[in-house]
């Protein structure tokens, strides 16, 4: 199931810990962004949330069942910007 933020909304608040789960490059180039963490699970925005492989490769990476998020690509970058998570730093 893929669940989606309506349309001229706002990112919702942003987990730090979950930002930890994921290196900065894999983030960017994925166009993920982990948002928040449950038991064993991680909410993740995602350009492209039918992406399979990405889905399956962060929860390889992070032993969470990930929920996808549809968010836009553009808000993405603006928010891994913001963050200070560019290709080579960490999040802030």
């Amino acid at each position: 199931m893929v669940r989606a933020l309506p349309l001229g909304t706002e990112m919702p608040e942003i987990d730090r810990k979950a930002l930890r789960e994921l290196p900065p490059e894999f983030c960017r180039e994925r166009l993920v962004l982990p948002l928040e963490l449950g038991p064993g699970a991680l909410l993740l925005a995602m350009a492209t949330p039918l992406d399979n492989r990405t889905v399956q490769d962060v929860e390889s990476r992070t032993g969470r069942r990930v929920t996808p998020l549809a968010a836009s690509e553009s808000m993405i970058r603006v928010v891994l910007d913001l963050l200070g998570f560019d290709a080579g730093g960490k999040p802030g």
